[in-house]
C-alpha cells in the first residue's frame, strides 16, 4: 500500500512540540512518502525536528487554516503524481495521540469497502459529517477532493467556522452526493469529543485527544479533561509527559495527578429535533426561501444545504440587528420581507426559536428545527 501523507502544522509561536512530532513519527511508519505544510513560521532549528521524515516542508502564509494548506498541496502537485499512491492521508496537529497505533486503526479499516474514511463521526440529526482532524481517501476520490479542494475552498476563509462548512461539512456532504462510501474508526455516538473526552477514549477506544478541549473547557469539563490524562496514561503505552508539557507551556495548565475519577458527565453535543431529510423536503416544497438568523446556525443551514434551494431571497434578522450581506447574501430586516411569500426556515439555537415563535408564529411555511409548535420546544 502507498500512502501520502499530508500534515497541516501551525503554533503560535513557530514550535514543534514533543506531541507532534510523536504524531508524526508514528505516521510515518504507515506512510510511503510525507509533506509538511506549515501555515505561519517556524523558530529557528525547529524545522531540523521534521527534517528526518520528509525533505517536503513548505511553509506558507497564515491564512485558510489547514483546507487551505491541503488547497496549497492540491495546487501544487499534478494530478499523475497524485495518482502514484493508493491513499491520501489529510491531517492535522491538533491532536494527541495516536494511542492505538496507525498500523492497527488501518488495518482495522482496511476491512471496509469504502473510498474515504476518518477517526469520529458527527451526527446531530440536521448535520453528518466526518470530523476532518484526520481523513483517508482512496485513489478513487483523487480527482474529485482535488478539483472540490482547487474550487471550493477559500484559502483568505477568516474563520475556523467558515473552514469547517467548506471543508469539514461540505467536502463530507459532496461526497456523499456524489454516492462515495465512507466510515469511521469510532463508533458512532453522541459525546462531545471536547467535553466528554474521557469517556470516548475508555468506551470507544478513541486514538485521539483534542488539544483544544483544554483551551475552551478546562474550567468547565475539569474533571473530563483530566480524566482523560488518567485513562490514557492507564490503558495505553502512550507517554502522558507529551500532553502535560503542551498543556503546562500553552495553557499554564499543571497536573500533580491524573488520577481516574470514578465518574465523570456524559456530554453530548446539542441534538436538533429536527432531521436534515426533513429539511430538504421543507426546502423542495418552495421556490424561494429565506432563512431567519445570520449567526452560526443560518450560516450552517445555507451552507450546507444551498445546492438543493431553487433560490435564495437571503437571510433575515430582527430589526435592532445589523443587515449587510453573508457569503455574498444579503442580510434583511424582518419588517423589509413579506413572509408569506417564501418558506422561511428558523435557523437558531433552542433559546432564541422560543423568541421568534412569539414573532413568526406557527404558519406552514414557517420550517422549525426544535419541534416549537407542538409544545415541545
Amino acid at each position: 500500500m502507498k500512502r501520502l501523507s499530508v500534515v497541516a502544522i501551525y503554533d503560535l509561536d513557530g514550535i514543534i512540540y514533543d506531541y507532534l512530532e510523536y504524531y508524526i513519527s508514528s505516521l510515518y511508519k504507515i506512510s510511503s512518502d510525507m509533506v509538511l505544510i506549515v501555515n505561519g513560521y517556524l523558530q529557528k532549528g525547529e524545522e531540523q525536528k521534521l527534517n528526518k521524515y520528509t525533505s517536503q516542508i513548505f511553509i506558507r502564509d497564515n491564512q485558510g487554516y489547514d483546507a487551505a494548506a491541503y488547497k496549497y498541496l492540491f495546487e501544487n502537485i499534478h494530478i499523475d503524481q497524485i495518482e502514484t499512491y493508493d491513499e491520501i492521508i489529510l491531517t492535522n496537529d491538533t491532536c494527541f495521540g495516536p494511542f492505538i497505533s496507525f498500523e492497527d486503526i488501518f488495518i482495522e479499516m482496511e476491512k471496509k469497502k469504502i473510498d474515504f474514511w476518518g477517526i469520529n463521526f458527527f451526527d446531530n440529526n440536521l448535520f453528518q459529517f466526518i470530523q476532518s482532524n484526520f481523513l483517508v481517501f482512496k485513489k478513487n476520490t483523487f480527482r474529485i477532493v482535488r478539483q472540490y479542494f482547487i474550487e471550493e475552498i477559500d484559502e483568505k476563509a477568516f474563520s475556523k467556522h467558515e473552514v469547517c462548512m467548506q471543508f469539514e461539512r461540505g467536502l463530507f456532504k459532496y461526497l456523499c452526493e456524489k454516492k462515495y462510501r465512507y466510515s469511521y474508526y469510532v463508533d458512532k455516538n453522541k459525546l462531545d469529543p471536547y467535553a466528554a473526552p474521557d469517556i470516548l477514549i475508555e468506551k470507544y477506544n478513541c486514538p485521539l485527544l483534542k488539544k483544544r478541549a483544554y483551551e475552551i473547557n478546562w474550567e468547565k469539563y475539569n474533571d473530563n479533561l483530566i480524566n482523560a490524562i488518567g485513562i490514557i496514561d492507564k490503558k495505553y503505552m502512550y507517554d502522558i509527559k507529551y500532553i502535560k508539557e503542551y498543556l503546562k507551556r500553552k495553557f499554564n495548565i499543571i497536573f500533580t495527578e491524573c488520577e481516574i475519577r470514578k465518574e465523570t458527565k456524559e456530554n453530548y453535543y446539542e441534538m436538533v429535533d429536527r432531521t436534515s431529510d426533513e429539511v430538504i423536503k421543507f426546502i423542495m416544497s418552495y421556490n424561494k426561501i429565506f432563512i431567519y438568523g445570520a449567526g452560526l446556525y443560518g450560516q450552517d443551514i445555507f451552507s450546507y444545504f444551498k445546492r438543493k434551494i431553487k433560490y435564495f431571497g437571503g437571510f433575515i434578522v430582527s430589526d435592532e440587528h445589523k443587515t449587510g450581506t453573508i457569503f455574498g447574501e444579503k442580510v434583511f430586516h424582518f419588517s423589509d420581507v413579506d413572509i408569506l411569500s417564501a418558506g422561511i426556515i428558523v435557523g437558531l439555537n433552542k433559546k432564541n426559536s422560543i423568541e421568534i415563535i412569539k414573532k413568526l408564529g406557527c404558519a406552514s411555511n414557517i420550517f422549525y428545527l426544535w419541534d416549537g409548535c407542538d409544545g415541545k420546544l
